[in-house]
């Protein structure tokens, strides 16, 4: 693929990912080492070491003063995979770099996809397809100060996936840093391997709660439903936020042993935790199903009432609907007329 360059000014972007909230903004210039302070003078090779030229090129532009020369440098440094290896102390230096930038990537067949990035984020996908050759760094990393520093690596030892570092990651769910946090959730969701989701469950009783919401949204994500009965067993126990969690990763794992649970879901006494139950719900198709979300057409939140109407909407596939339990208790009299066998 090819690379064209286009500055932009400043911006800031927002990213919902469920309950998750992350935030980028701001702008700024020059080089920025892991702990954030300005650094003009990097070497960009180490010593004794002699590097390919494509290899020493591409990390001499890290350290160029326009951060869409940077940002072009780490993206190149990732299409070489694991001979990109030697730029990983440079990369990683890298992720402390926000400055916005609008990179445009050839795609083949005279189309271009452009998206905003910055030259920390880029480092970090490069880091990611550089693969184990840099999981020993990017564990140091985790415990630099600078917050946006680990909130890349835990995102690039996510991408990479090796079941060892999930240990490494658990920590930072109780991160100070919000866009840590969340990122790490996101992170240890894409984990898709049975290993990932026991690992979780064996640290989960004895987490803090803050801790155990995050783990149990990574469950949801990992989309094992050997997660089920623990969840099930936790759910009338848990802290409101965590039960939260518990309710959307059930609704993920779509398995029939999680009806009841989320059923009571939809009495409980938080108004958060029976909106997600009445979303959750809407990836099981049942009669009963469909009759307790119709009457969580009458509860007195509003947010109960808009997903328990969504949560209707997806099962039946009708969208020109009342959202009104009397309406809808007129559209499932027809259905079941309609179902009706005669003997």
């Amino acid at each position: 693929m090819g690379l064209t360059h286009q500055r932009c000014r400043p911006v800031a972007g927002l990213l919902a990912h469920a309950v998750v909230l992350l935030w980028l903004s701001g702008c700024q210039s020059g080089y920025y080492t892991a702990d954030g302070a300005a650094n003009q003078d990097f070497t960009v090779t180490r010593q004794n070491t002699a590097l390919p030229e494509q290899i020493a090129a591409k990390i001499a532009r890290l350290n160029g003063y326009d951060p869409l020369e940077r940002a072009g440098a780490a993206f190149q440094l990732g299409k070489l995979g694991a001979e990109a290896a030697p730029a990983i102390p440079m990369l990683i230096a890298l992720f402390a770099d926000t400055t916005p930038v609008l990179l445009s990537r050839y795609i083949g067949g005279g189309y271009r996809s452009s998206n905003a990035t910055s030259p920390g984020e880029e480092a970090a996908q490069a880091i990611a397809k550089i693969g184990h050759g840099a999981v020993a760094e990017l564990r140091q990393a985790l415990r630099q100060n600078n917050p946006q520093v680990r909130r890349l690596a835990s995102k690039a030892l996510g991408q990479i996936g090796e079941i060892a570092t999930i240990p490494d990651l658990l920590p930072l769910l109780d991160d100070p840093d919000r866009q840590v946090r969340a990122t790490t959730a996101i992170a240890l969701g894409s984990y898709r391997l049975p290993q990932a989701a026991q690992i979780i469950l064996d640290a989960l009783p004895t987490a803090k709660p803050s801790v155990r919401t995050g783990m149990v949204y990574a469950l949801g994500q990992i989309n094992d439903v050997i997660a089920v009965p623990t969840l099930i067993d936790r759910a009338p126990l848990e802290e409101v936020d965590v039960r939260v969690a518990i309710m959307y990763a059930l609704g993920r794992l779509r398995d029939a042993r999680a009806i009841d649970t989320l059923m009571r879901g939809l009495k409980d006494q938080d108004d958060i935790v029976r909106a997600n139950a009445a979303y959750a719900l809407s990836n099981y198709f049942s009669p009963p199903t469909i009759e307790v979300l119709i009457g969580a057409l009458e509860d007195p939140s509003d947010r109960v009432r808009e997903a328990a109407n969504e949560g209707l909407q997806r099962l039946s596939g009708v969208v020109e609907q009342d959202a009104t339990a009397a309406s809808w208790r007129q559209w499932w009299q027809r259905q079941q007329a309609k179902m009706h066998v005669p003997p």
